[in-house]
Parts: C-alpha cells; structure tokens; sequence
C-alpha cells in the first residue's frame, strides 16, 4: 500500500510542461502532491486520506490531459482545472488539520 500511494504521488508530481499556462498548473499539482507525501508520512493523514487525495490529483492529471488533447489548453479549460485544484488544496488542509485527539461533547 506505502509503495503504491507513494510511486502514485510521485507519477503525479512529476509531469513535465510546454507551456506558460500549464506550468502554473503542473507546479500547483506538484505542489499539492508534497502536501500529500509529506501528510502521509508525518502521520497526519491516514491511509484511506491520503487514497482519497491521490485519487483526486489523478482526475486533475486526467482534467490537464483532456484538456491539452487537441493541443491547446484555453482559458475556460484552465479555469476549470485552477478550480478543481482550488478545491483539492482545501481538502488537503482539512484533511491534515483534522484533531483526531479533540472529544467532542
């Protein structure tokens, strides 16, 4: 499972750019795939977490693939996908800010 999720993370994070536009992109995503790693083995997000993460970077992978497939990522296309990793970074804060040792009463 620890080889799986972290050769998973580090496919993700290492995706190379052409172009001006996809570079913010791939740095965002490289970014929140260190998030990710760096949750993980700090103990801050368990393993289902961290599955339901790498799940996530892998559908923006897929977003940036089909958006670059006819060579040119648009401003709406770019739009979506800024978007989807906006959202991906507050998952990830959550998830690793989670006080699992807080009771609630």
């Amino acid at each position: 499972m620890k080889k799986l999720l972290i050769l998973s993370i580090s496919l993700l994070g290492g995706s190379l750019v052409m172009a001006q536009n996809r570079r913010t992109i791939a740095q965002t995503q490289n970014k929140q795939c260190v998030h990710i790693a760096h949750g993980y083995h700090s103990v801050m997000l368990t393993p289902y977490e961290a599955k339901q993460l790498v799940y996530q970077q892998k559908h923006i992978q897929h977003m940036k693939r089909a958006a670059k497939a006819d060579g040119y990522i648009t401003r709406r296309e770019s739009a979506y996908i800024k978007n989807a990793q906006a959202s991906a970074r507050v998952d990830i804060y959550q998830k690793k800010h989670t006080n699992r040792n807080h009771n609630h009463y």
